[in-house]
């Protein structure tokens, strides 16, 4: 009977073990995906020589833009747009419809430079700022 006892919950430690490295694994390739799709993305659907991911955070942090538990920087460099109104809705539209969980990303920073000027657009779940 202490056998059986101690079998059943060697078998239960092992099997939390194994969800919960599991789902570690499936939290952290989810985040992985997320954050190289949208440089993907912005890679084939906008006009400019250089597209850099400066930092991509997983975690509870706190910043001037309040609080976020993901959050990413990107800056592209000279970029060939007429407006940057016309680019930032464009640019959060297609991050929208090809970004699985695009919604659910707490902030996105992206630095947008042209030959002319420099502006900064900031998108929290989806929504331009």
């Amino acid at each position: 009977m202490k056998k059986l006892t101690k079998t059943g919950i060697i078998i239960l430690v092992l099997i939390a073990a194994i969800v919960s490295v599991y789902g570690f694994i499936d939290g952290y390739q989810d985040a992985k995906d997320r954050s190289e799709l949208i440089s993907e993305v912005l890679e084939e659907n906008c006009n400019c020589s250089e597209i850099n991911q400066i930092i991509y955070a997983k975690g509870l942090q706190f910043g001037k833009e309040g609080m976020s538990t993901e959050k990413a920087e990107y800056q592209m460099i000279d970029c060939d747009y007429q407006s940057f109104e016309v680019e930032a809705i464009r640019i959060n539209d297609v991050l929208n419809k090809k970004v699985k969980g695009f919604k659910d990303f707490d902030l996105l920073t992206i630095e947008i430079n042209n030959k002319i000027n420099s502006e900064t657009l900031t998108i929290k779940n989806g929504v331009i700022q």
